[in-house]
């Protein structure tokens, strides 16, 4: 799984804009208040991603409930702010920019790995949902009939040595029964994130993934194809 790093993500910490500004509320905008909007954003946000990295490795060394929390709370604060920038930065849009404020505002909407809905009640449900799944994942054990049982460090050490076809069948086989209580989780994650992009203007959280590779997202789902 990828773990974002996903990847994830229960109060809120910031509250998401439920209208995005329009000119017409705010004034035209011009080119030097949206170098001056995206520094902010910049400054902002490497704040909660620091703090967010943090957590998760926190978690990814000691995964129990109370750091499973802490980490879905820390996702979320980045993920909402991600998002309420986004739209606050569609008042900018047609300006005439600096090449370099100009990718910035491209890059700030696909920054992340997951965008939630506006809505905080799913906000929150989206950003435990991850956090749960790779609590599932980094607690995985596969235990061999009679043997010691094995986390995914042991697995794939033993996977990448073992020469023995029978072994690296039930190894393969055992280690993704583990991953049976994600499917529903994933599910509802999927449905929820899509619905996150829809609201930055893509038409589902894949559409957001192929944005960044400087071309179409339907231009580079052809070229992989």
């Amino acid at each position: 799984m990828r773990r974002h790093r996903l990847a994830l993500i229960a109060s809120l910490a910031i509250v998401m804009a439920a209208v995005v500004p329009t000119k017409a509320d705010m004034g035209a905008a011009t080119p030097a208040e949206a170098k001056a909007f995206i520094e902010q954003a910049e400054s902002r946000l490497l704040t909660l991603w620091i703090e967010a990295e943090r957590a998760s490795w926190v978690y990814s060394t000691n995964i129990t409930d109370d750091t499973e929390l802490i980490q879905a709370q820390a996702r979320q604060r980045v993920i909402d702010e991600t998002v309420r920038l986004s739209k606050e930065a569609q008042r900018f849009k047609g300006l005439k920019l600096e090449t370099e404020v100009a990718r910035k505002f491209k890059l700030l909407p696909i920054s992340l790995s997951l965008v939630a809905p506006s809505d905080p009640a799913k906000s929150k449900e989206l950003s435990e949902l991850a956090a749960q799944m790779e609590g599932i994942y980094g607690k995985g054990k596969y235990c061999p009939p009679g043997k010691e049982c094995m986390g995914i460090g042991a697995i794939s050490e033993r996977l990448a040595n073992s020469r023995d076809p029978n072994e690296l069948k039930a190894m393969w086989e055992g280690w993704h029964a583990i991953a049976k209580p994600i499917r529903p989780k994933y599910e509802r994650f999927v449905t929820l994130a899509n619905e996150g992009a829809k609201e930055i203007g893509f038409d589902n959280l894949g559409a957001l993934w192929r944005s960044g590779y400087d071309m179409p997202p339907a231009d580079f789902a052809k070229e992989m194809d």
